[in-house]
């Protein structure tokens, strides 16, 4: 590692990662969503010229939040570890502000270990991106961005509401799984 009058570079690329985080495109309804309320809370104060960095900011707490939610108790089991990388993995996904297909790869192999039925329809529903190109070559980029992505991401977060309360209800009215019963204690 090079250092500069005691810094080291890669503190001094800092910004550049930070301006690039800013400055992306977004593509996904949850980040769109946050962006939108942010700026009417601040349209009161002015100009909401922040409200983009400041929902980039939301998001960063929230992910650093769910990863030490997921790592508040020590791993159970190699199954256990592989659940909760993936849902690390999703949650990065789904709160970033660019939702790219093919950066839901990284889902692909921890999914195939711990299947889930929100993340497979999300990977099923990650082509109609590709509308936006149609879409936006005719001059319609509403359609997609007011539209389109909402039929993309609505049924999948709702899925993940779905089973998060019915693995909530299901740890409370059942002890906890053994090793043995792992495989049916989804």
């Amino acid at each position: 590692m090079q250092s500069v009058n005691g810094a080291h570079m890669d503190v001094l690329a800092l910004p550049v990662v930070l301006g690039a985080l800013i400055l992306t495109l977004m593509n996904d309804a949850l980040f769109l969503a946050l962006r939108s309320g942010i700026e009417f809370l601040l349209s009161p104060f002015g100009t909401p010229a922040p409200a983009s960095a400041v929902t980039r900011i939301i998001t960063l707490g929230l992910l650093v939040g769910w990863i030490l939610w997921l790592a508040r108790r020590p791993f159970l089991s190699a199954e256990d570890l592989a659940e909760r990388l993936m849902l690390a993995v999703a949650g990065f996904f789904l709160l970033s502000p660019a939702q790219f297909p093919w950066y839901a790869i990284w889902m692909l192999p921890l999914l195939a270990l711990r299947p889930r039925k929100s993340l497979l329809l999300l990977i099923g529903l990650l082509p109609l991106y590709y509308l936006n190109f149609y879409f936006y070559a005719r001059g319609q980029n509403n359609v997609f961005n007011h539209g389109i992505v909402w039929l993309e991401y609505v049924p999948v977060w709702m899925l993940l509401i779905w089973e998060a309360a019915r693995t909530r209800t299901q740890s409370r009215h059942e002890p906890a799984c053994s090793e043995e019963r792992s495989a049916t204690c989804d």
